[in-house]
C-alpha cells in the first residue's frame, strides 16, 4: 500500500508535465486507498506518514515539508499541496487528521499568497461531497458524523485565529506587517467561507444562534477577493432563504453589500463577478423583501430603489429580468 501510494503521489507532483486532471486523479487514487484502510493500518501507515520520515516527497512528512519549505519553488509547493489536501481528506473521512487539521490552519499564514489560498480553498475540499471519489458509490469509509464533527473543530480553530488577527491588524496600526495580517486575514475568511458553503445545511442553521456564523459571513462578503465575496454570497443565500429572520439584524450591513456585488460588471471594476452571482445578489434582496416585515425593511426602499439602477442596464437578460422583479418588490411595499 505503502509503495503504492507513494507512486501516485509522485506522479501528482508532475502536474504540469501530465496535466492538472491526471495529476488529480493520481492524488484522488491515493487517497480513496488510504481511505479504504483497515482502522489499525491505517493509523500505523499515518503515524508513520507524518512522522517517521522516509526523506521523499511522496509521504505525508515529505509533502508538509515540502509545502513548507519558503527555498523551494512555488509550482512544486502547490502541487504537493493538492496531494497533501486529498490524503487529509482520507483520513478525516476516518476521523485520523487531527494534526493535518492544525497544519492546513497554519498554511493560512504562509509566506507565499498562493499556498495560503490553496490550504484555505483544501476546507471546502475536505468537507464537500465528492462525485468522483471517496463517496458512498464508490464505497469510501467514513466516520459517523464526520462532517459535523470535521465542521465544530476547524471552525473554532479558523474563527479564534481570524479573531487574534483582526486584533493584531487593529494595534498595529500602521506598522509594516499590516498588509501581512490583511492577506492573513482574508485567507482566514476564505476557508471559514468555504466550509459554511459546503458544510451540510442542516448543520449549519443548528448553529446559527451562537452569533458567529454571520459576522463572519457579512465579513467576507465585503472581501476585496472575488472568491471570498462569491462564496460568502453562496452561503448568505441559503441563509435568507432558509432563516431570513436571523439575517434581518445585519440587515443595514448587508443591503449594501448586495447592491455593491450586482454593479460588479463593469471593466472599470477591479473585481467582477459572474452574471450567476450577480443574479443571487439581486435574488436574496428580493427574498427579504418578500419575507421580513414592513417595518425592517421600509428603511431600506430608497437605497435599493437607487442601487439596483445599474443591474436594469445588465449584459445578461436574466439579470435585468431579475431586477425589474426586485424593484418593483421594493417600490410596492405596503405596511400590512
Amino acid at each position: 500500500l505503502e509503495k503504492v501510494c507513494a507512486v501516485l503521489l509522485q506522479l501528482a507532483q508532475k502536474r504540469q508535465m501530465i496535466s492538472a486532471l491526471a495529476a488529480d486523479a493520481c492524488a484522488q487514487t491515493a487517497a480513496a486507498l488510504v481511505n479504504k484502510s483497515e482502522l489499525e493500518l491505517l493509523r500505523s501507515l499515518s503515524d508513520k506518514m507524518l512522522y517517521s520520515g522516509f526523506g521523499t516527497y511522496t509521504d505525508l512528512r515529505g509533502l508538509v515539508v515540502l509545502v513548507e519549505d519558503s527555498n523551494e519553488d512555488v509550482e512544486l509547493r502547490e502541487n504537493a499541496l493538492h496531494s497533501l489536501i486529498w490524503i487529509f481528506k482520507a483520513l478525516a473521512m476516518r476521523s485520523q487528521a487531527k494534526d493535518l487539521s492544525d497544519k492546513l490552519v497554519a498554511l493560512l499564514k504562509n509566506d507565499a499568497i498562493s499556498i495560503r489560498y490553496l490550504a484555505a480553498e483544501g476546507f471546502g475540499t475536505v468537507i464537500r461531497s465528492c462525485e468522483e471519489v471517496l463517496n458512498k458509490n464508490s464505497h469510501a469509509k467514513e466516520s459517523f458524523l464526520f462532517k459535523q464533527r470535521f465542521f465544530k473543530e476547524n471552525f473554532a480553530k479558523l474563527s479564534n485565529a481570524l479573531n487574534k488577527t483582526t486584533e493584531r491588524q487593529h494595534s498595529c496600526g500602521s506598522c509594516t506587517s499590516k498588509g501581512c495580517e490583511l492577506d492573513s486575514q482574508t485567507a482566514y475568511l476564505f476557508a471559514l467561507s468555504r466550509l459554511l458553503e459546503y458544510v451540510p445545511k442542516s448543520i449549519m442553521l443548528s448553529d446559527l444562534n451562537d452569533n458567529k456564523i454571520l459576522p463572519i459571513l457579512v465579513m467576507a462578503l465585503g472581501s476585496q477577493r472575488v472568491e471570498v465575496k462569491v462564496s460568502a454570497l453562496a452561503t448568505l443565500s441559503v441563509l435568507v432563504n432558509e432563516a431570513v429572520e436571523a439575517v434581518e439584524p445585519h440587515l443595514h450591513t448587508l443591503i449594501p453589500l448586495f447592491l455593491q456585488v450586482i454593479t460588479l460588471n463593469s471593466k472599470h471594476n477591479k473585481i467582477k463577478v459572474k452574471a450567476a452571482d450577480r443574479a443571487r445578489a439581486i435574488d436574496c434582496l428580493s427574498e427579504i423583501a418578500e419575507s421580513l416585515p414592513y417595518h425592517q425593511i421600509h428603511p431600506f426602499k430608497k437605497m435599493v430603489d437607487r442601487g439596483i439602477i445599474p443591474a436594469l442596464d445588465d449584459r445578461k437578460r436574466a439579470v435585468r429580468s431579475k431586477a425589474v422583479q426586485c424593484k418593483n418588490q421594493w417600490l410596492t411595499l405596503q405596511n400590512q
